[in-house]
């Protein structure tokens, strides 16, 4: 479960340390009662910005749809066998 904490608790680095690590949950830090910045652990970041990249990807590819930037499949196919020599 998602935490929130205030600024100065991030002074107790051992704390934070300890925190991050032991939680796959993105821990909110707050500054005068407004959230201000996010903690998460590495794998946790990593895991989120692989799926960011993949959301893009299929960002781009239906954004060539839409302009028309689309072949058929097996023509692709056809040409990419004649190209190697298959």
């Amino acid at each position: 479960m998602p935490m929130t904490i205030q600024m100065n608790d991030l002074a107790d680095s051992r704390r934070m340390d300890d925190i991050c690590r032991g939680s796959f949950d993105t821990i909110f830090v707050s500054r005068n009662g407004k959230e201000d910045m996010v903690l998460m652990n590495m794998s946790e970041y990593r895991n989120l910005f692989a799926r960011l990249q993949v959301y893009r990807k299929l960002d781009e590819g239906e954004q060539d749809i839409v302009a028309g930037r689309v072949s058929d499949g097996f023509e692709m196919l056809d040409r990419v066998e004649a190209d190697v020599g298959v």
